[in-house]
């Protein structure tokens, strides 16, 4: 779980709301760290362009924080940091490792979670203020979710392949209650895992379908594991499958390329206190465990 949230209840102002002052604290709080990190990394990081934006962006988010009322600062927010993802993943494949005091890996995470965060606090405040309702007071089924992020991944590997990927959904009995959590994220994760079990089960021509089962062990935790029978991940490759801008794809495309997909989708599972575990056997397959709890 994100520290920042050790001081409030994240269920409460996503659900029932929350007031200005909070998510001005949250927020304030969440810009002046990324600030304080971006600026720890020296002189010859900053020359870098990209970085040199990212900062500035961050600066001026501050600046008119504190000059501007709290709706136009979130609004130009959001507006104005849209790229950032891939304008940092540049700055960071530009600069030498020796600029990170904790390694390239350990500031991002700490970047995008700061980052996930800071816009989920901030789509919070835009759903109070046009529609009087806070972002989680109607969620969607999981089930609804899954379906929705297969069908998404089945449009870009569509273009990519000319093929679809099968699926199969197995749920656990005991789900019947919806589960705080927030959709996005989930559909992110979702959509990120699929995208590697599709890629792998088509350019190995395995005919067997992607299996996904749900299970909610209790009322507060939920195991989602997507498996595919593809030909599993390599030895050689398996150790760096967390890094960031490790790719195993030639071409940047719609369903690989960037290198931050699996990371990206095991940090925001890590913001609320989940995590992703993935489990491969070479020319077996791939199994990849998504445990998330609810707010």
């Amino acid at each position: 779980m994100h520290p920042i949230l050790n001081n409030y209840n994240l269920r409460n102002l996503l659900t029932i709301g929350s007031t200005d002052s909070i998510t001005y604290s949250i927020f304030k709080q969440l810009i002046e760290k990324r600030i304080e990190s971006l600026t720890s990394l020296g002189y010859i990081a900053l020359l870098n362009p990209n970085f040199n934006d990212i900062l500035n962006n961050h600066l001026n988010t501050y600046t008119q924080l504190l000059n501007d009322n709290l709706t136009n600062t979130i609004n130009s927010f959001i507006e104005n940091h849209a790229n950032a993802v891939p304008k940092l993943a540049s700055a960071v494949s530009q600069t030498s490792s020796d600029c990170y005091p904790t390694g390239k890996n350990s500031f991002l995470n700490d970047h995008l979670s700061d980052r996930i965060l800071t816009h989920l606090i901030a789509q919070n405040h835009l759903s109070i203020k046009n529609s009087g309702n806070p972002l989680l007071s109607k969620l969607p089924t999981i089930e609804s979710i899954i379906n929705s992020s297969t069908t998404f991944v089945n449009s870009l590997t569509e273009q990519t392949y000319a093929d679809s990927i099968n699926t199969s959904l197995t749920i656990n009995e005991s789900i019947k209650s919806p589960f705080i959590y927030p959709p996005t994220h989930l559909e992110y994760i979702l959509t990120e895992i699929l995208k590697n079990a599709a890629r792998a089960s088509l350019e190995s021509k395995s005919s067997n379908p992607i299996k996904i089962l749900l299970v909610r062990s209790n009322e507060n935790s939920l195991t989602i594991r997507i498996t595919d029978n593809a030909n599993g991940i390599p030895s050689n490759i398996l150790p760096h499958i967390w890094e960031y801008s490790f790719s195993t794809s030639l071409t940047k495309g719609s369903v690989a390329g960037m290198g931050y997909g699996l990371p990206l989708a095991r940090t925001y599972a890590n913001l609320l206190g989940g995590d992703i575990q993935l489990h491969t056997i070479q020319n077996k397959g791939t199994s990849v465990y998504i445990h998330i709890n609810q707010l």
